[in-house]
């Protein structure tokens, strides 16, 4: 099904604007750390998913999530995200590379802590302007979403939800510009493809 501009435009007012957004606000003011670092992950999935076209296919969350973090950047750097790696020591004493998704999405998604030591950063003091634009006080520009900090002689892994949101915000953005703005062919074509996919689902009794 080939989707109109404005079908378009609703389903991102409707669903990410509207949902997605608003979900990870409340639960940002509601203290609801986890609750929200989970959530901004596996969404992070389904950006890659409709980005892709491969929305509803199995096997496919680290295709899909790599390809999101193509489209996120911090303090203008557009490989931050997708090439953040680290050097870690697993649980069976090896040492293995780690990147976001596997030491992130999969720590908290399947074992609920961020593989390794770490913490979840999280201010509920964020505001909404008249325009619907989320901010968040003490969230500066050198917070990254996911950082390796220093703490005496230690390193840990630090998860900030406010600024991973920030830039999710700013990777959908880019994303609405190049599907409706831009009307990128191949984009649109994974973006119908990909509600297609979902949209056969049936209940049977």
């Amino acid at each position: 099904m080939t989707r109109t501009k404005n079908q378009i435009k609703e389903y991102f007012r409707d669903y990410i604007y509207g949902f997605i957004f608003n979900d990870i606000r409340n639960c940002i003011k509601a203290k609801a750390n986890y609750t929200v670092a989970l959530a901004l992950l596996s969404y992070t999935d389904y950006l890659g998913g409709l980005i892709n076209g491969t929305l509803g296919l199995q096997n496919k969350s680290k295709d899909q999530f790599n390809k999101a973090l193509e489209y996120f950047e911090w303090k203008g750097d557009q490989n931050y995200y997708k090439n953040f790696k680290i050097r870690f020591k697993d649980i069976d004493f090896t040492s293995k590379e780690g990147d976001i998704y596997s030491l992130f999405r999969c720590g908290l998604a399947h074992e609920y802590f961020i593989k390794g030591d770490s913490l979840v950063h999280n201010n509920p003091d964020g505001y909404t302007d008249e325009k619907g634009k989320y901010y968040c006080d003490g969230c500066i520009d050198e917070d990254a979403g996911v950082q390796i900090i220093n703490e005496g002689n230690k390193k840990r892994l630090r998860l900030h939800n406010n600024a991973y949101f920030r830039d999710f915000e700013k990777a959908w953005e880019k994303y609405y510009n190049e599907l409706v703005e831009k009307e990128n062919k191949d984009l649109l074509k994974n973006f119908n493809n990909a509600l297609d996919r979902i949209a056969v689902r049936e209940i049977e009794f």
